[in-house]
């Protein structure tokens, strides 16, 4: 599960104590591969200044992805597609036998339609979990960028919207 960045981001279900401890948390689906993707929108990394997209024949197609993509090439932020596995950012070290990448991962976002982008707080699954800052420096300078392109100040909808 994925806990969003604001107490306004939907919850749409959760399990028995997850539930009550992550009340605003989102499912996540992972495939063999350890490619995640959940019900609200696409998982997206950032590593070392890029913007990692999982590969596209391993989750839905998204326009909000789409665009994502086109506005940080506008911007200059390195974009690529990567088959990174989202279970290594919650499991714990094998005694040195793992593979671990030259530059963790610094932030994860959600891209959607219905929000457009939101950081992720907390990855939470059955081997640990990892806390991510919050809002990381990649999610501000997006939402930024995508209030900028679409003329609308997106995070505000979610701080003035009741309950």
């Amino acid at each position: 599960m994925v806990s969003g960045g604001t107490s306004q981001t939907p919850a749409p279900c959760g399990a028995g104590e997850r539930r009550k401890r992550l009340p605003h948390a989102v499912p996540v689906l992972v495939n063999q591969e350890g490619i995640g993707d959940t019900p609200l929108g696409a998982i997206v990394a950032v590593r070392g200044g890029t913007i990692l997209l999982p590969p596209a024949d391993a989750v839905l197609e998204s326009i909000s992805v789409q665009f994502l993509r086109e506005l940080c090439q506008g911007y200059g932020i390195p974009v690529q597609e990567s088959p990174w596995n989202l279970r290594e950012l919650t499991a714990e070290p094998s005694g040195g036998r793992e593979r671990l990448p030259a530059e963790p991962i610094q932030e994860l976002l959600l891209v959607g339609t219905a929000f457009c982008i939101a950081g992720v707080r907390q990855l939470v699954s059955s081997s640990g979990e990892r806390i991510f800052p919050w809002p990381g420096e990649m999610y501000s300078l997006l939402l930024a960028a995508w209030e900028r392109q679409v003329g609308s100040p997106i995070a505000q909808y979610f701080l003035d919207s009741p309950g």
